[in-house]
């Protein structure tokens, strides 16, 4: 699976969700001409969920 995280932060995160994961890049895409957005993809194979909090929803 492509993995886009918009955010940096949540990009760790993502990937502990995967067995393997390669291909990690980091990019930056223009919005208009004074602003851009950076994003980080990666390959994620293997899906593998850890589990969750329920109230919260992150990784325990």
């Amino acid at each position: 699976m492509l993995a886009v995280a918009l955010e940096g932060n949540w990009r760790d995160e993502m990937a502990g969700d995967f067995r393997r994961v390669y291909g990690e890049e980091i990019a930056s895409i223009g919005l208009d001409r004074k602003r851009k957005r950076r994003i980080e993809m990666f390959v994620g194979e293997d899906f593998a969920p850890r589990p969750r909090d329920p109230a919260t929803g992150h990784p325990r």
